[in-house]
């Protein structure tokens, strides 16, 4: 619960806040746009986003084994999809988080006609729709009620299964999968939908996120490998042009398959 006080001090302020990368503006946080140019409506439908991330994993968990296979596969893809997307400079398009959380709404609608009892959750993610108001999961009003240690700890968690998400996405579109480690994205967003409070359950999932780390990066290893051999040095063209300043396109270092498909789409162009 969010008192109104607290809530038109910070929003006079700030028409959003952002601190997940260390650009952040002095090393705050972004209150008026993303140094990464992220804009406030942006901020708005991510922070929305993740709510019914968490409103999901609530409704999906406790009857999840039972459920009919492609509506498992779709469940988990689309939460971890729309976490990874949140992640710094993935997507700033509208258009696609308006489209991912209606089908989260999609998805939460499908789990009723199956006779699911939610998990326990926070009152403003039982309540989440595509509509809810986005100050209800932002960051500072959030800090403004439970303090900076707590909400720190449970944004140190979402970071993380960014992170996972982003892992467990690229492998699973080279056709590798890591189930311990999907099951656990449901289990660990149905416990942030508690708004949990407690410092030391805070800190032991944070460690159990990195163990799930590890066991993502070990699937997208085995994707790549598969598909593309272990990386070894080659030689490749230096045209002079490439020496001046210019356009450029930057491929993560896990983002083989797009790096892949840029390279056979100018294959034969000189580029």
């Amino acid at each position: 619960k969010f008192s109104n006080s607290k809530m038109a001090a910070v929003d006079i302020e700030n028409p959003m806040f952002c601190y997940q990368c260390e650009q952040t503006i002095g090393g705050t946080g972004c209150t008026r746009v993303g140094k990464c140019m992220k804009t406030p409506e942006v901020a708005a439908l991510q922070d929305v986003q993740m709510m019914g991330v968490m409103k999901l994993a609530t409704m999906a968990k406790p009857k999840f084994a039972e459920l009919p296979t492609p509506l498992k596969d779709d469940i988990v893809k689309t939460m971890i999809e729309a976490t990874f997307m949140t992640l710094t400079n993935v997507s700033f398009d509208g258009h696609r988080f308006r489209q991912c959380t209606e089908h989260i709404q999609e998805l939460i609608t499908a789990l009723s006609g199956h006779a699911v009892t939610a998990t326990p959750a926070a009152a403003d993610v039982a309540s989440w729709t595509p509509a809810i108001d986005p100050k209800k999961n932002r960051i500072d009003l959030r800090m403004a009620e439970l303090g900076k240690t707590v909400v720190g700890l449970q944004e140190l968690i979402v970071y993380g299964m960014k992170g996972v998400a982003a892992y467990l996405d690229h492998a699973w579109r080279l056709g590798v999968r890591r189930p311990a480690a999907e099951a656990f994205v449901l289990e660990v967003f149905a416990f942030l939908a508690t708004r949990p409070a407690d410092v030391g359950a805070l800190l032991g999932m944070a460690l159990r996120v990195g163990e799930h780390n590890l066991a993502a990066m070990d699937g997208l290893h085995e994707a790549n490998t598969a598909a593309y051999g272990d990386p070894t040095p080659h030689e490749v063209q230096w045209a002079p042009w490439a020496r001046t300043e210019g356009k450029c396109i930057l491929v993560s270092g896990h983002d083989l398959l797009d790096l892949y498909e840029l390279l056979e789409a100018t294959r034969g162009t000189g580029v």
